[in-house]
C-alpha cells in the first residue's frame, strides 16, 4: 500500500481535537505535556517539573500563561532574566522526586521544547510515530485521504500499541465495509467499525463524554466515504446524529 500523510485538513483537526498550547503543561492525567498532545517524559510520565517550581512561586506563577483553567509555562520563558533560577529550582525540587541526575534530564528536556515550534514538534511526532503506525498496521485495504486522517486522530489519541491491536484496525484490514456487491455485508461491516471507534472512550476506566464525541466524529470521517457508496448501492444509510 502507499503511504500517505496527514492532510492539511487533518492536521487542523487533530489540533481541535488535541488542543494546542504554546509551552508546556500538565495533561487531564497529570502528564508534562508540550504543544499538541507531545508526551514529554513518555517513559515515566512525570508532572512538569518547570510547572510545579514556577507555580510554587508567585512571580513566576504571574508569568505563566492560561488555557481555559490550565497554567502553562509559555515558549517565551526561555527569554525570562531569571530563567536560569527556574530551572535550577526546578531541578532541586525535582530531584527529591525522582533523584538529582533524572531531574536535571528531566528539566534540560523541557527546556529544550520550550525553544521550538509547537508545529515543528507536532510534524516530527505525526511523520516518527502515527503516521508510520497507521501505514504499516492497515495493510488489506488502500486508505482514502479522509480514512487516514481520521485513523492518524485515533492512533494520536490512544497510542501507537493499541492502535496496531485495535478491533478497528482488524476489521478496516477485512476490507468488507468497501468491498463486495452484498449491501447487508457492508452495513454490517460498516457498523462494527464504528463501535470498534468507540471502544476507546474511557479516561481512568470511566466513560469520558468528550471521548465518546470524538470517537463519533472520527468514525465518521472514516466512514464517510464508505457510506456514500453505500448509498448508492441504493441503500438508505442511517442518518448520523
Amino acid at each position: 500500500m502507499a503511504s500517505l500523510t496527514t492532510s492539511a485538513a487533518g492536521i487542523t483537526a487533530l489540533i481541535g481535537e488535541e488542543g494546542a498550547v504554546d509551552g508546556l503543561y500538565d495533561d487531564p492525567s497529570g502528564y508534562c505535556t508540550f504543544g499538541v498532545g507531545h508526551l514529554v517524559h513518555p517513559t515515566n510520565k512525570w508532572s512538569g517539573f518547570l510547572l510545579a517550581a514556577a507555580t510554587a512561586n508567585d512571580a513566576w506563577k504571574a508569568q505563566l500563561g492560561s488555557v481555559g483553567a490550565w497554567r502553562y509555562v509559555p515558549r517565551g520563558a526561555t527569554g525570562w532574566s531569571d530563567f536560569s533560577d527556574l530551572t535550577a529550582q526546578a531541578v532541586t525540587r525535582g530531584a527529591d522526586r525522582v533523584g538529582q541526575a533524572a531531574a536535571q534530564a528531566a528539566v534540560q528536556r523541557e527546556a529544550d521544547l520550550l525553544g521550538q515550534k509547537v508545529a515543528d514538534v507536532l510534524a516530527v511526532d505525526l511523520g516518527g510515530q502515527y503516521e508510520e503506525a497507521v501505514n504499516g498496521a492497515v495493510t488489506g485495504v488502500a486508505l482514502t485521504q479522509d480514512e487516514f486522517d481520521a485513523l492518524v486522530s485515533l492512533c494520536f489519541n490512544i497510542g501507537t500499541g493499541g492502535f496496531r491491536t485495535s478491533t478497528a484496525v482488524r476489521l478496516i484490514n477485512q476490507n468488507q465495509y468497501r468491498s463486495g456487491s452484498d449491501a447487508a455485508a457492508r452495513q454490517a461491516a460498516i457498523t462494527g467499525i464504528e463501535n470498534a471507534f468507540a471502544m476507546w472512550n474511557k479516561s481512568g476506566g470511566r466513560v469520558a463524554p468528550a471521548l465518546a464525541a470524538r470517537r463519533k466524529r472520527e468514525s465518521d470521517r472514516f466512514l464517510r466515504g464508505a457510506r456514500d457508496e453505500l448509498a448508492r448501492m441504493g441503500v438508505a444509510v442511517p442518518a448520523q446524529p
